[in-house]
């Protein structure tokens, strides 16, 4: 058994599924044993956007360095405060213009969206899944929630795709992202024709149709063969690694609302609902999303991920947070008489759903850690302040420790209208792309302090 590897690249393979594996001692082996060095995982990438902007006074921490006390609408993370970066500062200042219908589009581009037909610049997302998506099933995965109240044409002379989209992979084409759970869990782990060489429709009619099999029932010979060869060491993290498989499919399965259901949960108002085949509840279809991310890096069927927990301007209404009224109304009036407590509490709801993906992948060990120790995490979201639109000292969260790269558990505090480029340029070069960047959006360099 010694002298037997595997690829980190294994599939288990049934009729219509190919399932990735976890990181097992057995492929750690045969790392070491091609590059004579320790194996080391590899960084994931991944992104988190929630629109509309915070309070900034129950927000941004006034103290620099290590985390203590933290502000109200960031309590939900005092039980992950090691595990993140808080940052104020950082600005987008090339969206300052219309912001609503710009910052969007800005976020991960660092480009200036230009009006009339889309054009705008590369995400840092995608500039990592040029270069290294060929290590994986999987260049990239975009994940979003859906919106009842799409506008539609023009948004003041901007094409309102900016306001839809985070990943782009050219000045005018963005990343469709999969807002379905279902067909996300799909696309990860069953042999599905690639969308570029099939139509949607016809993809989409195969992923209806696939087989009512769960993949563990497909893959059953494949891993009971794989389960007979490896350490008791590899055997738990295969047993640990399918619970979870089967336990995402479960639930996905028991919360996707039926095809003939006209329902669904409300974004906005009760005469517009989302389409059918989606989570009964919007904390539902987040946590989903978030399971679906956690298991693509676990997997490696992709490093890089992207989430949209809303489009610009978001109207959707998040009934688990307590408050009924819709999302951009709340933003608008950050300080007004009893207004301001409830943007606070929905800033809060959003921290906390962030918090369970922290959790979620620092419960997962992976080599001499966790899942989270090998990612880094960017959670924030377009706009400082939803009320006056500003896109400066955005509000941004990185969790986990990038392979060792970042200090955690601090708070820096950088000087104001620093690009948010400078961020992203750091995220990129620690992501092993074969080249260090010097500039990346409207970058003015690095940020200092990372990692000390």
């Amino acid at each position: 058994m010694n002298n037997w590897s595997i690829s980190r690249r294994t599939f288990l393979r049934g009729t219509g599924v190919m399932l990735s594996l976890p990181l097992l001692d057995i492929m750690a082996l045969q790392g070491r044993a091609a590059t004579k060095n320790a194996y080391l995982p590899p960084t994931r990438m991944g992104v988190v956007l929630f629109p509309n902007g915070v309070r900034p006074s129950t927000w941004f921490s006034k103290e620099e360095g290590t985390i203590k006390d933290l502000p109200a609408a960031l309590k939900p993370f005092e039980k992950v405060k090691e595990d993140i970066l808080l940052f104020s500062g950082l600005s987008n200042d090339l969206c300052k213009e219309a912001p609503h219908h710009r910052a969007i589009a800005g976020f991960l581009t660092g480009s200036y969206p230009k009006e009339g037909s889309p054009h705008v610049g590369i995400s840092a997302d995608q500039y990592a899944a040029r270069r290294i998506g060929q290590h994986t099933r999987l260049a990239s995965l975009e994940l979003g929630l859906p919106e009842t109240l799409q506008q539609q044409g023009s948004c003041d002379g901007y094409s309102c795709v900016y306001t839809r989209n985070i990943a782009w992979n050219s000045p005018t084409t963005p990343v469709p992202k999969e807002i379905n759970p279902r067909n996300a869990f799909d696309r990860l782990f069953r042999d599905l024709v690639n969308k570029a060489e099939k139509g949607k429709d016809e993809l989409s009619a195969q992923t209806q149709n696939r087989d009512d099999k769960s993949v563990l029932d497909l893959v059953l010979n494949d891993a009971k063969s794989l389960r007979n060869k490896v350490s008791e060491a590899d055997k738990q993290k295969l047993d640990q690694y399918f619970e979870s498989v089967r336990d995402v499919e479960t639930r996905i399965d028991r919360i996707i609302v039926p095809e003939t259901h006209r329902g669904g949960w409300k974004a906005s108002r009760p005469d517009k609902l989302v389409a059918p085949s989606t989570p009964q509840t919007i904390q539902e279809h987040i946590y989903a999303m978030f399971d679906l991310m956690a298991l693509a890096f676990q997997t490696d069927s992709t490093r890089i991920a992207t989430l949209m927990m809303g489009y610009g301007a978001s109207w959707n209404v998040y009934p688990e947070s307590g408050i009924k009224e819709q999302h951009h109304t709340i933003s608008h009036y950050p300080d007004a008489p009893g207004k301001g407590d409830i943007y606070t509490q929905l800033n809060q709801y959003h921290a906390s759903c962030f918090t369970y993906l922290v959790q979620k992948l620092k419960s997962i060990p992976e080599g001499n850690g966790t899942l989270l120790d090998n990612c880094m995490i960017l959670f924030g979201s377009e706009l400082g302040q939803g009320g006056s639109h500003i896109v400066h000292n955005l509000p941004l969260i990185l969790a986990g420790k990038a392979g060792g790269t970042i200090q955690t558990g601090r708070h820096i505090k950088m000087s104001s209208h620093t690009p948010m480029s400078n961020l992203l340029l750091e995220m990129l070069n620690r992501m092993q792309l074969g080249e260090t960047l010097t500039r990346f959006g409207d970058s003015s360099g690095g940020l200092p302090g990372l990692a000390t």
